[in-house]
């Protein structure tokens, strides 16, 4: 994570090294009782009958009455004893976990000889006894593993003779977003796409981000910012191993909700469903690999059960800042903003002149970063909104001008090539000859309609004299095609003897223009006679 660093320097800070877990109405006896301590001496069973301090049996029966405020309903027997009588007889409630007060039994693998203390302090895998030992040393404070190992004996359990707070749950704030990190490996937790909770790595996106919400009793509701779902103890199912989800949104169920405790600079997170069973939230087998299911599981204060709850600045949802560029050749708007921790989606508002001024022009829902969108000229404002499933936080307003599109150049005529073939139909060289004359003109780049051409044909004769025929007008349909006839009688000889060498045919736009080329000789053919 990119926060790790500044994540591991705030949990140190917060709570320090090795802090301890005490009740906050439990107090330990840090000291030898005094001798006019009537709890264990004048009225405690065992110095009355002869064998008090130093002695294990007669000490922890007396701080059991200390505590309790009555005389304890523990065995009177050898300490080797105390835990089959508690069990036999159903006085107290017992287990493998350290509590504050609760007496820890060990015998010698016999049910008779043994020794009890009392759990003082709880430090992460260690806890503080206090005891006496007979014939020996009359009172002291030892730590030992939570385990209970201790020399050759053979530790049995710890019977909880009562609730003495025990621990308070924490007040972190009454509402916030937070990240829940496995503090072992932190990495956070995070809510996957079958809305099971699993470890991942930081993404910085919504899946991996929780909003808190304090209850009267000092519980939490955990949602998700992703789809507004709880935490919860998948199906209220208690086993052991059993997942954790956001399934559903908040309908005040019992196993939606947590008890937060500080525990071993860091929290133990546990579930209000059925407190007695205890069960807290685990890392299996403190796995730490992506992937990972978070569970809940008896708690036994193991590193898989700690987590860091992170609720820095850096993690609240914040505006993020936008810009907006014009592209003037297309009319193209880009928007980009920075990335915003916790966000769901980006909500992109466009409106046409100021923000706020009627409708929104256009709202581009979950849009994605570098969104484009073609506008058509004037002046626009815009923002983004960075959005999660409780909130959303608006950006920086950006105004910009779309311009007119530039018009489209005027192109430049260019005088059409056109093809022409020729061919004299009818040719003789007699007295009174007949000649037709047919033109065929292929003309590119006409409109496609029918169009009036001028078409001309001019005879030159041998000693230079020239004739003309009467001008032609032509329509040319829209297969572009030009097809223009002169049939010419007596015309190859003059009166003066003179023979036609050569014809020359012209044409010219005759109507509105739509023949970009003016007069034009299209063709020439000579004569052999």
């Amino acid at each position: 994570m990119k926060r790790l660093v500044g994540i591991c320097v705030a949990f140190i800070i917060m709570f320090g090294i090795g802090s301890n877990v005490q009740a906050a109405n439990f107090t330990p006896r840090t000291s030898a009782p005094s001798s006019n301590d009537y709890h264990y001496f004048s009225d405690n069973i065992f110095y009355k009958s002869g064998i008090g301090m130093p002695n294990c049996t007669a000490y922890a029966w007396g701080r059991a009455y200390e505590l309790l405020g009555s005389k304890p309903r523990l065995s009177t027997g050898n300490a080797g004893k105390w835990w089959n009588y508690n069990i036999n007889n159903g006085y107290y409630s017992y287990g493998s976990e350290p509590k504050l007060g609760a007496i820890a039994c060990w015998d010698h693998y016999d049910n008779n000889t043994g020794h009890v203390a009392v759990v003082e302090a709880i430090n992460g895998n260690d806890i503080t006894i206090s005891e006496s030992n007979y014939g020996g040393v009359y009172w002291r404070m030892v730590t030992i593993p939570k385990n209970g190992v201790y020399g050759s004996l053979h530790f049995q359990g710890y019977i909880y003779i009562g609730d003495f707070g025990g621990e308070t749950p924490v007040d972190l704030g009454d509402s916030f977003y937070a990240v829940i990190l496995h503090r072992d490996s932190w990495k956070p937790i995070e809510v996957c796409d079958d809305n099971f909770v699993k470890l991942g790595k930081e993404n910085g996106y919504a899946n991996q981000v929780w909003k808190f919400k304090r209850e009267s009793d000092g519980c939490y509701t955990i949602a998700s910012v992703l789809n507004k779902k709880l935490l919860e103890v998948f199906c209220g199912v208690t086993d052991n191993g059993n997942p954790t989800a956001a399934a559903s949104e908040d309908w005040g169920g019992y196993y939606q909700r947590w008890y937060i405790y500080q525990y071993d600079n860091g929290y133990v997170i546990k579930s209000k469903h059925y407190t007695d069973l205890n069960r807290v939230l685990d890392m299996p087998s403190n796995n730490t690999a992506d992937g990972t299911p978070v569970t809940t599981f008896e708690r036994n204060n193991s590193r898989a059960q700690i987590f860091a709850i992170y609720k820095g600045d850096d993690v609240q949802l914040k505006p993020a800042t936008l810009s907006a560029n014009v592209n003037e050749s297309d009319s193209t708007v880009t928007f980009d903003w920075n990335e915003v921790y916790g966000e769901s989606r980006y909500d992109v508002k466009i409106w046409k002149d100021k923000v706020y001024q009627g409708d929104a022009y256009h709202i581009e829902w979950g849009a994605g970063h570098n969104y484009s969108i073609n506008l058509p000229p004037g002046y626009y404002e815009a923002y983004v909104d960075a959005a999660n499933e409780f909130e959303c936080k608006m950006s920086n307003v950006v105004g910009f001008t779309v311009p007119e599109p530039p018009a489209p150049p005027t192109p430049t005529p260019k005088e059409p090539e056109i093809p022409i073939k020729t061919r004299v139909i009818t040719k003789t060289a007699t007295e009174n000859l007949s000649l037709v004359h047919t033109v065929y003109a292929e003309l590119e780049n006409l409109a496609a309609r029918d169009i009036g051409c001028d078409v001309i044909f001019v005879y030159k004769y041998a000693d230079g004299s020239i004739a003309k025929t009467d001008v032609q007008t032509v329509t040319v349909p829209a297969k572009q095609t030009l097809n223009a006839e002169s049939s010419v009688s007596n015309k190859i000889i003059d009166l003066g003897g003179n023979l036609v060498n050569s014809v020359e045919v012209y044409v010219w736009n005759s109507a509105d223009g739509m023949i970009p080329f003016a007069e034009k000789k299209i063709g020439s053919f000579d004569y052999d006679y």
